[in-house]
């Protein structure tokens, strides 16, 4: 199945850090899955604040892949302090 998964990394984090955690996704995907596209939205304002942050750094993944590929990098995420929110759906 087709996946797409938004990804807002903590924006107040330097470039570097962000494009590692960016990294390390696109990895965790192609080592159980297929990466089809990765957009950088770049870093934006929030709607309202999230975990005391009121900036973000926006990444579109598009993959395909398992439902347990899905449940897996959800868990990687959940617990990553530099994860301010992530959201998946079925493309």
């Amino acid at each position: 199945m087709d996946y797409e998964t938004v990804l807002i990394v903590d924006g107040m984090l330097d470039d570097p850090t962000i494009e590692a955690q960016i990294a390390k996704a696109e990895e965790f995907i192609r080592s159980k899955g297929e990466l089809k596209n990765t957009t950088r939205l770049g870093k934006r304002r929030m709607a309202y604040t999230i975990k005391k942050k009121n900036y973000g750094y926006y990444v579109v993944f598009t993959y395909r892949g398992d439902g347990k590929l899905v449940s897996d990098m959800e868990q990687i995420f959940r617990y990553d302090e530099q994860v301010v929110r992530y959201l998946t759906t079925r493309a």
